[in-house]
């Protein structure tokens, strides 16, 4: 998180450490098994782009993967307040109550 913090200090627009490759890499690692990684990719996208719903559902999905049905309620209900649309994380939310 540090490294990120740096970089976005130095250039706000580098490329590197935009939402949407942060969210690209996370899944990378999540699809390869790697759910404390992913889990730790997502939640610098959360502390770098807090007003991005799409980062709360994609941790949501992490922790869920991982498990931690708390963790992931908490995120998707995060996301749904910044999108109340979000159907992946109104699904998502219907599937983790159950």
């Amino acid at each position: 998180m540090r490294r990120y913090k740096i970089i976005r200090q130095a250039n706000p627009s580098d490329p590197s450490i935009a939402e949407s490759r942060l969210r690209l890499r996370g899944y990378q690692l999540l699809r390869s098994n790697k759910t404390d990684e992913a889990i730790a990719i997502f939640m610098a996208n959360v502390e770098l782009y807090p007003q991005f719903w799409n980062a709360y559902d994609c941790l949501g999905e992490a922790f869920a993967k991982k498990g931690d049905k708390e963790s992931a309620i908490q995120n998707y209900e995060h996301a749904l307040r910044l999108n109340p649309g979000a159907e992946t994380a109104k699904k998502a939310l219907q599937e983790l109550r159950k």
